[in-house]
């Protein structure tokens, strides 16, 4: 009997293929039902619990995707799914949708409970940020140890610095996560801050949950039709899903 190996950087390609293959996901549009459904199935395929949010603004509606495997307090994992307005998102954020559903087989591992959270509404215009907000309206925050956020990691030229938001409301997990980097020799991370930026984890962090955010804002093609998947490569999608692999095994084990 032969076993073939998928290594987390194809699985994750594989998956963005998936995902920018519906079209631009911008909310209320066909490809944007076929892309919350199809993170659903692979969810529950993968043996998560699933719970859809489901809201209204500007009359239109949303629909946050939550998986949660475990029981107890969790550590959250989020990412956005939905694109600006007639853009192929493959970076923003297919990427960070592609590494979550990725990981699901390997989050399964850890002795604490996992909720991985695709928000919606982030992109539809001027970074609103609904499906967060939302989300971080109707939680607990006492429910959570802590939290990270992807958006744009797939740039095929990966450079992802400590973010000043991060520092400001989660600066030990931050400043962890980034020394488990540069331990593990994963090249695309710099132990210092560059950027400050609006995005999923600023409701987050708001309502008490500490959230770090790994991006890469220096990416020519944010909010263009140039962001397509030819801009993304496996690589940069691989050392992110294994740095967040690592730091939960450190967590793991200090807890």
């Amino acid at each position: 009997m032969f076993f073939i190996i998928i290594s987390l950087g194809d699985n994750a390609f594989y998956q963005l293929q998936k995902i920018t293959s519906f079209g631009s996901r911008e909310p209320g549009t066909e490809a944007h039902k076929k892309c919350r459904n199809y993170i659903e199935n692979v969810l529950k395929n993968k043996g998560f619990d699933v719970e859809i949010q489901k809201f209204k603004k500007e009359d239109t509606e949303f629909f946050n995707i939550i998986g949660t495997y475990g029981e107890g307090k969790k550590v959250l994992l989020g990412t956005h799914y939905d694109t600006y307005p007639g853009i192929p998102g493959a970076n923003d954020s297919g990427s960070g949708t592609a590494v979550l559903l990725a990981l699901l087989d390997s989050l399964k591992v850890f002795n604490f409970a996992i909720q991985v959270v695709f928000f919606d509404g982030e992109d539809f215009g001027n970074a609103p940020l609904y499906g967060s907000k939302y989300f971080s309206d109707h939680m607990n925050p006492t429910e959570y140890y802590f939290g990270i956020v992807v958006d744009m990691i797939g740039d095929k030229h990966l450079g992802v610095y400590q973010e000043i938001n991060s520092l400001k409301y989660a600066p030990y997990i931050t400043r962890k996560i980034f020394e488990i980097a540069y331990i593990n020799n994963l090249k695309s991370f710099f132990l210092f801050p560059k950027y400050e930026i609006i995005d999923d984890h600023i409701p987050l962090n708001k309502k008490g949950v500490r959230t770090v955010l790994l991006i890469d804002f220096d990416y020519p093609f944010w909010h263009t039709t140039g962001d397509d998947i030819d801009k993304c490569s496996k690589e940069s999608l691989e050392e992110v899903g294994r740095l967040i692999l690592l730091f939960l095994k450190w967590f793991e084990n200090e807890k």
